[in-house]
């Protein structure tokens, strides 16, 4: 689970060494990423617009990337 505060909690999964968190907010549907290379932790958040649901492949419009580096100093 990742605390996001304010009694928001989402759930998580470990695979390949990356934290991924995919949820939904209105008709956002966002994708979480984060990892730690080295004394980088990396956190990238995919937005993409859903779309009704339909047979068959699905195409949902990404809306924009967010990526966080942070550095350890010590």
């Amino acid at each position: 689970m990742i605390d996001e505060g304010g009694g928001l909690e989402l759930s998580s999964r470990l695979l390949g060494g990356t934290l991924i968190s995919v949820f939904r907010y209105d008709e956002i549907i966002l994708t979480v990423t984060t990892r730690v290379r080295g004394r980088v932790m990396e956190e990238e958040i995919i937005t993409a617009d859903e779309k009704p649901a339909a047979k068959g492949v699905s195409i949902f419009p990404t809306r924009s990337l967010q990526r966080m580096l942070f550095t350890r100093d010590r």
